[in-house]
């Protein structure tokens, strides 16, 4: 009459053994975030763990913006960066 001893052996080795499998089966699928482009335009996507968006109405990269050409005299971040808060004023802002 050794049923009862042998039968609880059994299930605990059953459920030991997928203890540890289960253990084992959990392991981490996490996606990695969006990363910054090092080119942006209006109207994509802004992760603010990037950072402050400096320039949120034109496109730009890093430091400079689309819209000022060549001219590199307001360029975000530079030593010696001369440039005011924002593009010049129009002339009818004036």
């Amino acid at each position: 009459m050794r049923i009862i001893p042998r039968l609880a052996a059994t299930t605990f080795a059953i459920a030991a053994a997928l203890g540890i499998a289960g253990v084992g089966a959990g392991d981490a699928q996490a996606q990695p975030g969006p990363f910054a482009q090092y080119h942006w335009c209006p109207g994509q996507f802004w992760d603010p763990g990037w950072g402050s968006n400096w320039d949120g109405n034109n496109c730009h990269d890093d430091h400079h913006r689309d819209i000022d050409g060549y001219n590199h005299s307001r360029d975000w971040g530079q030593p010696g960066w001369q440039g005011g808060s924002g593009p010049p004023q129009q002339p009818w802002q004036r």
